[in-house]
């Protein structure tokens, strides 16, 4: 197994990820492993550990959290969701959730967030009062990703396309179509601008796409002969890409890729790791959650760590 030139700054036991999210203003990580009672758990990148904040009962599926790290949404395998208090490590609130749910954000405020379900539904729930929800008709899969945007007025799913709702009228603000599979969405830091990936496997090959969030206006479209996992916005005019190998997941590679040329460089490879997920602070340092343990890596993004 390749070593990583990082710093690990939590090791998180005998199980391995099955989620990993980061609060976006704060950094704060938290994982959900593979154990049977389904663990939670804050890493603390400046202490090196992590601590737990609860444990769900169940494998978890989808685990997402508030932008400044104050609740933790989880579901398990048993469709329950359990809301978190991640400061003081409480259950706030637990309900039975609909089956084949895919996707959870919250909003940037915090007090809202929004699941998507197999039904051909985007539910909206208040934190305060979770088990009501209201309904968005959603006729796409969303197999690629949920985010808000702008000022928490509009929510984008991914799927076989995107499609966006004004979230108060819960009218469609428009659509744009893809004709292949969508892997992963992203959004900027503003909340103004999307970027997503497009996988076709028979080819080898994906095209990263931007898109105005307001409008669903293309910015650009840049073809890649990569199979790409996770997008994420690195600077005004690149993107950073997880790519890996569909031959062999456990081959993976960060790549960052130039948007406005198309081209790009592998900036780390982890051969024998497997990438839960990845996340770049505002210092430009990158957090992997590799296997068993959060690392944080110092890179410079134009010659590697």
């Amino acid at each position: 197994m390749q070593s990583v030139p990082g710093r690990v700054v939590a090791r998180l036991g005998s199980g391995e990820f099955s989620r990993l999210t980061v609060s976006e203003d704060v950094g704060t990580v938290f994982a959900g492993l593979s154990f049977g009672d389904g663990r939670i758990m804050r890493v603390d990148s400046d202490k090196g550990a992590s601590v737990e904040v609860g444990r769900h009962g169940e494998r978890i599926t989808c685990l997402t959290s508030s932008s400044d790290g104050r609740f933790v949404l989880a579901l398990g395998v048993d469709d329950r969701w359990t809301l978190w208090d991640a400061v003081s490590k409480k259950l706030v609130r637990e309900w039975q959730g609909d089956a084949f749910i895919d996707n959870a954000a919250f909003s940037r405020s915090g007090d809202r967030f929004a699941e998507y379900s197999e039904g051909e539904a985007i539910l909206i729930r208040s934190v305060g009062d979770p088990k009501s929800s209201r309904r968005l008709q959603c006729p796409l899969p969303v197999g690629g990703g949920l985010v808000w945007a702008g000022q928490d007025s509009t929510i984008v799913a991914a799927g076989t396309g995107c499609m966006a709702w004004d979230v108060e009228s819960g009218r469609v603000r428009w659509a744009h179509k893809e004709s292949e599979p969508i892997s992963s969405l992203g959004t900027d830091r503003e909340h103004k601008r999307l970027l997503y990936a497009a996988n076709r496997y028979s080819a080898q090959r994906s095209n990263l796409t931007r898109l105005d969030a307001k409008t669903g206006r293309v910015i650009g479209t840049t073809e890649t002969d990569l199979l790409i996992t996770q997008v994420l916005f690195l600077a005004d005019r690149e993107a950073l890409v997880v790519a890996s190998s569909w031959s062999d997941w456990e081959n993976q590679r960060i790549v960052k890729v130039v948007l406005a040329t198309g081209r790009y460089s592998s900036i780390l490879r982890f051969s024998g790791h497997s990438i839960a997920a990845t996340y770049v602070d505002r210092e430009g340092a990158l957090y992997c959650g590799l296997n068993r343990s959060v690392t944080k890596i110092a890179v410079n993004w134009t010659t590697g760590p």
